[in-house]
């Protein structure tokens, strides 16, 4: 046999394993909107079960309506975006005797986590359920009888009994507008913030220029410019006292954090463009509830979901393309780049070229960039919280996060002629790259980032 044939051989060996890891565990039932309804929704949120036995679907069902529709999507602020999300839920028992078929265990972990992760399994067992589909977002619903909600990587957390708190609300705040915690950690008040944040960073933590003058200040004639955010209190300021990412945990969003919400809405649908009204704030003047908000609500808090505000709304249609999805592991330190999960899909894409990181990936084939995006600073952070406890963030050297290639599919990649790599870049501080980093951004500012590690996906 020739060594043409064998690559040949290899090649195909290689697709078929690839295919295999993309067929779906379980097919997945839309709970949202309703599934006579097509959807293409932008903020795509896969709820998978975990620790429910084979005959509580029915219990995980009403788990789901409890923490979405008579939740998330009846709160005050994400009501208005119902038409913006796609709820999905996957259901697969836990074997017998295990407490989870995910790889999580009960126990302290780092960020207040009252969950711990299997950094190999858990990845792999969420990827393998989730098959053909590309989610934005990966919620685990924990059947436990605890008031906990951790975030890593691609995945958050959250036991039943989290339910009537503010805790998925919350973490809605980072996953979407990749929003800052807005407190200091107590072993953090000594020190001073070691990081720059650009003053048109539109997030709600500012430093430069001054923290004294952020950007806000300019539009805003209320902000109080509180020391303490982003885990530290010196060298750093946010807009308000009271809100939904602040340490008082109200149950509702800041004026600035609002308008971060609004814009990242409205850059799923034009992701290359800013917001031109970024800056015009209104101010509000309504009061911050008193109730904390990872504290269990009334029960008069709970109600059935009204689909009339999803009717108000008109959609945009995102295109739906192929996608190589690619789940790697980056550790900067080490310099080291994995892929853990491969798989292909048909799905809305939208890319990842908003600046909240310090690194950016290029994906290139041979010497041609065909995409890029950002690594969002909050996948080297676990937020965690549980019961009255504060909430908390543990930082780490390494991250889990998925890198989406748009129009690549089997077919595309089945001659092996393509030679596709994911090149990670930083960018260091003294770069001031603009709030929407494309490919142009990227090949104009290349020689001012350094390469950190390359990874060949073929």
């Amino acid at each position: 046999m020739t060594r043409n044939a064998l690559l040949n051989i290899a090649r195909v060996t290689a697709l078929a394993v690839l295919l295999i890891s993309s067929l779906a565990a379980v097919p997945g039932n839309q709970v949202h909107p309703p599934t006579t309804t097509p959807s293409s929704a932008p903020v795509y949120l896969a709820v998978l079960a975990d620790h429910y036995a084979a005959n509580e679907e029915d219990e995980f069902n009403a788990d789901v309506e409890n923490f979405f529709k008579r939740g998330l999507l009846v709160d005050d602020y994400f009501k208005r975006k119902a038409a913006d999300f796609r709820v999905v839920t996957f259901f697969e028992a836990t074997p017998p005797g295990q407490e989870s078929r995910y790889g999580f265990t009960i126990g302290v972990s780092d960020g207040n986590c009252a969950v711990k992760d299997d950094p190999i399994k858990t990845p792999d067992a969420i990827e393998q359920t989730l098959g053909t589909e590309n989610p934005t977002h990966v919620i685990v619903l924990g059947n436990w009888p605890y008031n906990f909600g951790c975030t890593k990587d691609t995945w958050t957390y959250v036991a039943v009994d989290a339910v009537g708190t503010d805790v998925l609300q919350h973490e809605m705040g980072h996953l979407i507008g990749d929003l800052y915690d807005e407190w200091s950690k107590a072993s953090n008040d000594g020190a001073t913030y070691g990081a720059v944040i650009p003053r048109d960073d539109y997030r709600n933590c500012a430093t430069d220029p001054p923290a004294a003058n952020p950007i806000w200040s300019d539009y805003l004639t209320d902000v109080t410019n509180e020391p303490g955010c982003d885990l530290y209190k010196n060298g750093i300021v946010r807009p308000y006292h009271d809100c939904r990412m602040g340490a008082t945990h109200s149950k509702k969003f800041c004026t600035v954090c609002e308008k971060r919400m609004n814009w990242k809405f409205a850059y799923y649908y034009n992701p290359t463009t800013i917001d031109p009204n970024i800056y015009n704030y209104v101010s509000t003047t309504s009061t911050m509830p008193a109730v904390p908000s990872h504290v269990r609500a009334l029960p008069s808090a709970f109600r059935l979901v009204s689909t009339a505000y999803a009717a108000e709304q008109q959609t945009p249609t995102i295109p739906i393309v192929d996608v190589y999805r690619v789940l790697v592991d980056f550790n900067p330190g080490d310099k080291k780049l994995v892929s853990r999960h491969k798989s292909f899909t048909r799905s809305a894409y939208v890319p990842n070229y908003l600046r909240v990181g310090k690194y950016v990936y290029e994906v290139r084939d041979k010497d041609k960039v065909i995409e890029v995006g950002v690594v969002p600073d909050r996948v080297f952070e676990t937020h965690g919280s549980r019961g009255g406890a504060p909430h908390q963030v543990g930082v780490r050297g390494s991250a889990q996060f998925i890198v989406s290639i748009p129009g690549e599919n089997q077919k595309t990649l089945g001659d092996g002629s393509r030679q596709l790599k994911i090149v990670i870049l930083e960018v260091p501080v003294s770069v001031k790259l603009p709030p929407i980093i494309s490919k142009l951004v990227v090949d104009k500012y290349r020689s001012q980032l350094p390469v950190v590690v390359e990874l060949p996906l073929q």
